[in-house]
Formats: C-alpha cells, structure tokens, sequence
C-alpha cells in the first residue's frame, strides 16, 4: 500500500529553467525523484510557515494568562 498522495492537476507551475536544473540535479543525488523531491520541499515550507503563525513571537497569539495577565476585575 502506497502513502503516496494522488496527484491531482489544478494549475501548472512556471519555473526558471535554472531552478529546474538545480531540482534534477538535487534529486539524482539524493536518488529521489523531483516530483516527490518538490512536494517534499513544499510541504516543509508550509509546515513551517504555519510554525510561525503559532509561534509565540506573534503578539496575537497570546496564552491564557498572558492575555488576562494585569486585568483586575
């Protein structure tokens, strides 16, 4: 049984032919496709921009008691 996602094919990408280049060859060295190689990029990328959305440094993010934190009532 397969993990792999169904590729489904909704807009197509435009790329610099020199960062096509650097995508076969970064996927030959590590013996993976470039397909699978991307998508993995584009995964990690989105992982991590959502990090930051829940990161603490975002000041709209705030704990429980950050936010009552000095709130007498």
């Amino acid at each position: 049984m397969s993990t792999e996602p169904t590729p489904v094919r909704l807009r197509t990408f435009r790329l610099p032919e020199c960062t096509l280049h650097r995508l076969y060859e970064a996927a030959a060295l590590r013996g993976t496709s470039p397909d699978r190689l991307a998508r993995e990029a584009i995964e990690a990328y989105l992982e991590a921009l959502d990090e930051a959305d829940r990161s603490e440094t975002n000041p709209t993010r705030l704990s429980y008691d950050e936010f009552w934190d000095g709130v007498e009532i």
